[in-house]
């Protein structure tokens, strides 16, 4: 299989790295490290652009469910974080079937992001009359007032703006797609509260 040289540039370095001295090593180190980054841009950047190019479907779906299943998947692969999950027995909502795309992003963005010895991560569903809301809460780093502010229209996307990241980016098309919002708080004392709004089935 033929690969690209964006590809075959960190097994360039890592080959560097294995049998460097340790100035070497460390900018093999750093040539990995950024490849890594601009790797995953990459695949973000694909999957917005393949999301958008699909036909709009919603479906009712079991956010409770949902939930409980992320939980599950992400203590299993991040056990140092501390992930903890507020639903009712079903919760029903009129979305995509990305929506669970969107959640494990919000989940996975908490703990990479996090800057603490032991992330923690909670989850709440509540079902109220006509919707179904998601709060995703984190204790780590605050998401920039700029990125919030282009996320939620509050101001236009300039040529100088780099965002810290796609991932949010994904997240709000699958929940704007779901006809649903996206809205961003701080947490007290510190962190994040992420919340979803979604429909109910009519």
């Amino acid at each position: 299989m033929a690969h690209t040289k964006d590809e075959l540039m960190p097994r360039y370095a890592e080959l560097i790295y294995t049998g460097a001295t340790a100035d070497v090593a460390a900018d093999a180190k750093a040539i990995i490290d950024t490849s890594r980054r601009l790797m995953t841009t990459v695949e973000k950047e694909r999957e917005i652009i393949n999301l958008l190019a699909e036909p709009i479907e919603r479906e009712p779906i079991d956010v409770a469910a949902v939930c409980r299943q992320i939980v599950d998947d992400a203590r299993e692969a991040v056990p140092s974080g501390e992930l903890t999950l507020d639903f009712p027995s079903e919760s029903i909502a009129f979305a995509t079937d990305n929506l669970p795309r969107a959640l494990r992003e919000l989940v996975s963005n908490a703990f990479i992001h996090s800057d603490r010895g032991t992330p923690t991560v909670a989850i709440s569903v509540t079902d109220l009359d006509d919707s179904v809301r998601i709060d995703v809460v984190d204790d780590g780093p605050t998401i920039p007032q700029e990125e919030v502010k282009v996320l939620t229209r509050e101001r236009d996307v300039e040529p100088l703006f780099h965002g810290t990241g796609l991932g949010l980016w994904l997240v709000h098309w699958i929940v704007h797609r779901s006809d649903g919002t996206l809205s961003f708080a701080e947490n007290d004392p510190r962190g994040n509260v992420v919340t979803i709004s979604l429909p109910k089935p009519s």
